[in-house]
């Protein structure tokens, strides 16, 4: 990671913008994966009940 202190503001607020559009695009990644995991019901091969029980066990998401 950069060292965040020594950038300009400039820097600082382009590597944000394009922080923010790799989190967007990481995170549509992710959805997609888990509507096909859930069309396939494929966390119940591991023994999960369900989608939501799946990510908050196995994937470590907070159940909130």
């Amino acid at each position: 990671m950069n060292n965040l202190k020594k950038l300009t503001d400039l820097e600082l607020l382009d590597l944000t913008s394009k922080a923010a559009k790799n989190e967007k695009t990481a995170t549509l990644v992710l959805l997609t994966h888990l509507e096909e995991v859930d069309k396939r019901r494929a966390y119940a091969v591991d023994a999960y009940s369900s989608l939501f029980d799946y990510v908050v066990r196995d994937l470590g998401y907070a159940e909130g």
